[in-house]
């Protein structure tokens, strides 16, 4: 494999600004103008950016006090911008990423999360995914009906604190019940609908009427902005209007059918092992191995997608073009962003990410196995497992580092001292990792971390 030819960029730095100054603001709380981020994306991506922006905002503003949902309680638009911009905005690192988002990866990671953490339902992803598809592109729903992890949604809507035992017995027999109960009307269908509707047009009259946009945006920005929102909604109401909605029976079918999947998951008994070390006292082994081993199948969906189009392209002899990358590529963007990220983590959610994050990389490194053989074009793939590999050893080094300072520093045989321990075993497990991510990484890529004030850790913004 040729290393990856990186196009010259004589605008980096002035784009690499605009991006560090996008993403601090929304961590402040404000709302990017139109012509930055065309600047960022292209004119083609403002529907993307604003789709997703109008919607989690309303989702966060649904009561008078602001509910930031995101683990690390930041605004949730935050990690969607931030993921399809750190392998631009981070280029000159110490090794480079070299894997520059396309316009397609970097709109379907920009859309990635709202049908998971804004629908939070299968049947809110679905009617959402239906929405994105007429509001923006069949390609841009496909992308996102991947990015979804559909296994997480159907657990989710399990309560599971009512059951007296967690084990595969129990969870079946949820699972049945909840698919039993799957019913929906057309009047159900298109309140769904109007309830997507109503935050589009939520958020237009949010900007219109806040006045602190008027302290850092342009009027003739914020008129744009307006006019986007509301071509958004507009469409949206046309498509309400015609009646050409998922119909009760779709969307009753596809729910069963993901319910039937996770069953077949749990029969088949195939789990992923978990380290009796890293599960905490109040947490069960199993539901971790279970949601572990879902987590897997997700990844595997992805992972199978993209395989069947480097064969496609193998077949017709098309050894060029990586676009049948693009979900992988997708997925590792998201998933880099959310390691970077490990240290505003409470204890449990820091395992969860990277148990997630050594599944991603171990399944795209037995991709990379598989598309090799098919002499197709996948010079960016390793370069994005490695990526994602390098935040995660970055993460866990400082996680370990700030764990021993409070150690040592007196707190003793507490709660620090638990966590150091946990680290120390995660600290192993992606050094035994390494030895998969050197069986891939690039020609000429050193083994050492970032360094300089190029690195991940540089205090520049929140990249």
């Amino acid at each position: 494999m040729r290393p990856y030819q990186e196009i010259p960029d004589k605008h980096y730095k002035k784009k690499r600004n605009l991006i560090g100054f996008v993403s601090r603001g929304l961590e402040e709380g404000t709302i990017p103008q139109p012509d930055h981020l065309e600047s960022i994306y292209g004119p083609s991506g403002l529907k993307h950016y604003y789709l997703m922006h109008s919607l989690t905002h309303s989702r966060e503003h649904r009561k008078k006090i602001i509910s930031r949902e995101r683990r690390d309680g930041k605004p949730a638009q935050t990690h969607p911008f931030d993921a399809s911009q750190k392998p631009y905005y981070r280029k000159n690192d110490t090794p480079k990423p070299n894997y520059p988002l396309k316009r397609r990866e970097g709109g379907g990671v920009v859309l990635h999360e709202l049908e998971e953490d804004y629908a939070k339902s299968l049947f809110g992803a679905l009617v959402v995914n239906h929405v994105i598809r007429y509001l923006i592109s069949e390609q841009a729903a496909h992308d996102v009906s991947f990015l979804t992890d559909l296994n997480a949604l159907a657990m989710g809507s399990l309560k599971l604190e009512d059951l007296d035992e967690i084990d595969d017995k129990h969870i079946l027999q949820m699972l049945e019940e909840k698919k039993r109960k799957v019913r929906f009307t057309k009047y159900s269908v298109r309140g769904q609908y109007r309830m997507v509707l109503d935050d589009l047009r939520k958020f237009e009259r949010y900007v219109g009427k806040d006045k602190k946009l008027d302290e850092y945006m342009p009027d003739s920005q914020k008129k744009g902005l307006i006019e986007i929102v509301k071509g958004l909604s507009n469409d949206l109401e046309k498509l309400i209007k015609s009646r050409e909605l998922l119909s009760p029976e779709e969307i009753k079918r596809a729910i069963q059918h993901q319910y039937d999947h996770v069953r077949d998951i749990i029969t088949k008994g195939d789990y992923v092992e978990v380290d009796p070390r890293l599960i905490l006292p109040e947490e069960s082994k199993y539901l971790i191995m279970l949601k572990r081993t879902l987590y897997r199948d997700y990844i595997r969906r992805i992972t199978h997608e993209v395989l069947k189009g480097a064969e496609n392209n193998s077949q017709k002899g098309d050894l060029t073009s990586d676009d049948y990358l693009a979900l992988a590529i997708e997925k590792l963007a998201d998933s880099t962003d959310t390691v970077s990220k490990l240290a505003f983590q409470e204890i449990s959610h820091q395992i969860s990410i990277q148990r997630k994050a050594r599944i991603t990389t171990e399944e795209t490194i037995d991709l990379i196995g598989e598309i090799k053989p098919l002499s197709v074009n996948y010079e960016r793939l390793p370069y994005a497992v490695d990526y994602l590999f390098r935040t995660l050893k970055l993460e866990v080094d400082k996680q370990l580092r700030h764990l021993r300072e409070e150690y040592d520093s007196g707190k003793g045989e507490t709660t620090w001292g638990h966590n150091l321990e946990r680290f120390i075993i995660i600290e192993e497990k992606v050094n035994e990792l390494e030895e998969k991510v050197e069986e891939i990484r690039p020609p000429g890529r050193i083994k050492k971390m970032f360094n300089g004030l190029n690195g991940l850790s540089a205090k520049v913004g929140i990249f």
